[in-house]
């Protein structure tokens, strides 16, 4: 259904669907954005090689279970990433069957809405019913920290009116049903769905071409928001300017401010009107403290100094060296001198901490050691069997009690010192 997709390569749009939101509510930062670098995180990542995940399994008509233990997107499925996975695959294989059509990571456009510069996307999955006349959208997002509702969702509309335009123009569409999957978000329904008349949807396609014009007015004003998230022109002068004056919401009374920046007012002196706009507040100064960190980083990446501040490495994890399930077992079973370890081990599982945790209930059992001790001989005896790996760093304030993490430009400093010394 169709052609091979590099989830991490494919061009994006300006005006993309997955940025609607965003350049819908503030239509200064399509040309803020343009001059700044594309960025990526290790939860673009995960997201990345979940979708690639569900795009083999759909083509292919297997489970995503059948990939744990596999390398996709240069990460190894475990059953925590398959789970939630499938959700996806059993909610799209609903369309796949007799009267549909359907189309996998379809790439869609609005070419013939001649927008103001190219619109387009890649839609995760759409299915059309000709008999009823029923066009079908299903998003998936694997991410758990930021919730999304099908209803009114800009992103689902866009793709919706993109299918239309790209595969469909002229066919009977009456109803467009729009779901999004998100399974790993705590405490909300995985599946969310809302349906639209295909009327509904022509007659939002005006206000979305009036708001994609409005992206190219020199006049454009910042407009900070929940929306900044993800803004790659953030932190901006419309968000600073924002956090600024959500500081001295009506403190004037009994807060003293310095010149320089205001001081934050005591909170038990606060009303439940300033209470609650500070909260309505709080999505966007977390989004632009969030985005200040990550500029932050980056000079300090490029081995600029930011005054009082450093990168510090986190503490690395811990993972099972590469080896097959049934030798770490044989291994497992001759160092800690138990029968049979497979009761301990499941690769696809189990994390070496877990197991650790498992084998010093045994090794206190059988042996009647301290806990402290099971606890210094299962380290030992796992310690053949597991690699550490890179936690990455943080961003903290300078002190001599944390070590700094090497940043770029110093392996030029000690080819420097090699290329002297030699």
């Amino acid at each position: 259904m169709t052609d091979d997709i590099n989830h991490a390569a494919r061009a994006h749009s300006e005006l993309a669907a997955s940025a609607t939101e965003r350049w819908w509510e503030c239509s200064r930062s399509v040309a803020a954005s343009r001059s700044q670098p594309d960025s990526t995180s290790s939860y673009a990542e995960i997201g990345t090689a979940a979708h690639e995940l569900a795009n083999i399994c759909l083509e292919s008509g297997q489970d995503a279970i059948e990939y744990v233990g596999r390398t996709v997107h240069g990460m190894e499925m475990t059953d925590e990433f398959a789970e939630p996975v499938q959700v996806y695959l059993d909610e799209c294989r609903r369309y796949v069957a007799d009267g549909w059509s359907y189309w996998i990571e379809q790439r869609v456009s609005l070419e013939a809405l001649n927008p103001p510069s190219p619109m387009f996307g890649t839609s995760d999955f759409s299915a059309f019913h000709a008999e009823s006349g029923l066009l079908v959208i299903v998003d998936y997002k694997h991410g758990q920290g930021v919730g999304k509702e099908a209803a009114g969702n800009k992103q689902l509309l866009y793709y919706a009116l993109g299918v239309y335009l790209t595969l469909l123009h002229g066919c009977a569409v009456k109803r467009v049903r729009m779901t999004i999957v998100q399974p790993r978000l705590f405490g909300s329904r995985p599946i969310k769905t809302d349906e639209i008349d295909f009327a509904d949807l022509m007659a939002w396609s005006v206000d979305l071409m009036e708001r994609a014009r409005a992206t190219l007015d020199p006049a454009a004003q910042f407009n900070p928001g929940p929306w900044c998230r993800f803004c790659k022109a953030a932190p901006c002068p419309g968000q600073a300017k924002a956090s600024m004056a959500l500081a001295e919401i009506e403190f004037d009374d009994y807060v003293t401010k310095p010149a320089h920046l205001p001081e934050l007012p005591n909170v038990e002196a606060l009303t439940p009107e300033q209470l609650g706009l500070i909260l309505n507040g709080s999505a966007m100064l977390e989004g632009f403290l969030g985005a200040v960190e990550k500029r932050a980083r980056f000079f300090i990446e490029q081995g600029v100094e930011v005054p009082g501040w450093m990168l510090s490495p986190t503490e690395s994890r811990q993972k099972w060296v590469e080896v097959d399930q049934a030798a770490l077992v044989q291994v497992l079973t001759l160092l800690s001198g138990v029968e049979d370890a497979r009761e301990f081990v499941t690769m696809s599982v189990k994390s070496p901490a877990q197991v650790r945790g498992v084998l010093k209930a045994h090794i206190r059992s059988a042996e009647g050691v301290t806990a402290k001790e099971a606890e210094a001989k299962a380290r030992s005896v796992l310690q053949p069997l597991i690699q550490d790996s890179s936690g990455g760093t943080k961003l903290v304030p300078k002190s001599e009690l944390l070590p700094a993490a090497s940043v770029r430009g110093d392996e030029f400093d000690q080819y420097l010192l090699d290329t002297v010394s030699s």
